[in-house]
């Protein structure tokens, strides 16, 4: 009687071993997905960089009505805390464009396994959560994004299985 005549016995023979399961294998698609997900964080700071700082930019060139129709205007300390609010939003974006930076490096130091990319890459997860703050601010439909980057870069990277595929 062969094993398939039984349908609820496994065809397989019980002497028959399990085939193993490669965690190195599973390790470097994670480490593919961290590196992808740091070149998007990279694109992301650096488009909304760019953006902000093209706010803040064009906020301190128009500037903020000082005359209204019927005469009348804000008052002075209203007008320099405009000037200081878009002073600010400029150094924002530029926070956000250095990160670009910075993460690009990260991403290209965990694709080719480097023990710099990996600590670089620690470095910018916990750069996105400081991130991740900002962005609650201002564009709190991002914030998750960041959050999630931020937790999936941490797990990945400071698992002990995965840290040994840095040289």
């Amino acid at each position: 009687m062969s094993n398939f005549d039984d349908p609820f016995r496994s065809p397989v023979g019980a002497d028959a071993q399990a085939p193993e399961y490669d965690a190195q294998g599973a390790s470097q698609g994670l480490i593919t997905a961290v590196c992808v997900l740091t070149y998007l964080l990279a694109a992301f700071n650096l488009l909304g960089g760019g953006l902000i700082i093209a706010g803040g930019t064009v906020g301190l060139l128009v500037g903020f009505p000082t005359t209204r129709p019927g005469g009348g205007g804000p008052p002075p300390q209203m007008l320099a805390l405009v000037k200081y609010m878009m002073i600010a939003m400029i150094v924002v974006g530029v926070i956000f464009a250095l990160s670009s930076i910075l993460a690009a490096i990260a991403g290209y130091g965990l694709q080719v396994r480097r023990r710099w990319g990996y600590q670089l890459g620690l470095v910018m997860a916990a750069c996105s959560g400081v991130e991740t703050v900002l962005v609650l601010l201002v564009f709190w439909i991002l914030a998750p994004v960041y959050l999630f980057y931020t937790i999936f870069t941490l797990i990945v990277l400071l698992s002990p299985q995965n840290r040994m595929a840095f040289r």
